[in-house]
């Protein structure tokens, strides 16, 4: 913080060296899982046996580094934080790093090229470069659509793209010294994120009843 660099640079450096990889081979992982539940299975296990019985309470301690071991740190994290951070700290982000103010000239300041430009970008953008992309990638270089899943459905979810809130706020600091400019963005931002997630919500809707 000190030396300056962004918070979510630093996330971003930091969320590199965490490993994404199991710590012991499946092999090992399967074989110490199948001997440790045999021999549970060969005693009177219950859900306090293992108070009295020190070999069922080592068993089920090697179950358990077995598995913390077979399951990649990453992985973890990524299950334990994901709560807090889709409930908690996002909102808490967007809610003190937005700013917007919605004062009587926002209609004026929403007719800026700045945000004009943003709302085109994000609303339209986004539905052009993924669905494009996506195409692209089925049509001409072989890539397989998920079982079930069509290029109607991800055009619907593509305009859910256009969502852009607290990544967009951050690049449009990075991008505008002036706060005129930086309020116009986040305007921008916010109303493309309605017109995004209204749109996208009845555009999943319609795709995913007609079929």
């Amino acid at each position: 913080l000190l030396s300056g660099v962004h918070a979510t640079v630093a996330g971003v450096l930091l969320a590199m060296l965490v490993p994404v990889r199991a710590r012991i081979e499946p092999a090992r992982f399967l074989g110490t899982v199948r001997h440790k539940l045999a021999e549970l299975e060969s005693v009177p296990l219950s859900s306090t046996s293992m108070v009295s019985d020190r070999a069922q309470l080592a068993s089920i301690g090697d179950l358990h580094d077995a598995a913390g071991k077979f399951l990649p740190a990453g992985i973890a994290l990524e299950h334990l934080l994901h709560p807090w951070t889709a409930f908690v700290i996002l909102p808490l982000f967007a809610l003190f790093n937005a700013g917007v103010h919605l004062s009587s000239g926002a209609l004026d300041r929403l007719q800026s090229p700045v945000s004009l430009g943003i709302v085109v970008g994000l609303f339209a953008g986004k539905q052009i470069g993924i669905t494009l992309a996506s195409w692209i990638a089925v049509r001409a270089l072989g890539a397989e659509l998920p079982a079930g899943v069509t290029l109607h459905q991800v055009w619907g979810a593509s305009v859910l793209g256009g969502i852009g809130f607290t990544m967009s706020i951050f690049i449009s600091g990075l991008a505008f010294g002036d706060e005129g400019l930086v309020a116009s963005a986040k305007l921008g931002i916010l109303a493309a994120s309605v017109l995004a997630g209204a749109c996208g919500y009845a555009a999943l809707r319609w795709i995913l009843r007609t079929g």
